[in-house]
């Protein structure tokens, strides 16, 4: 059974594409002062890293709604 798909393929590409601008790339996918405190206080690397990782992929999200 061929897969469905949910999104077009300019609505793929456009989720899917880097900023070209370096200030772009810099502001959506860098964490702030503040975001690097909340990471910190995090107990033992493992739990750091994979909160990173959701925060990562929040700040992502948020960036290609803009």
């Amino acid at each position: 059974m061929p897969r469905r798909s949910i999104l077009s393929a300019a609505e793929r590409d456009n989720l899917l594409a880097l900023p070209d601008a370096q200030d772009d790339l810099i502001r959506h996918y860098t964490f702030s002062e503040p975001d690097l405190a909340l990471i910190r206080q995090r107990r033992g690397d493992a739990n750091r890293l994979g909160f990173t990782v959701g925060a990562f992929k929040q700040t992502a999200l948020k960036s290609h709604r803009n």
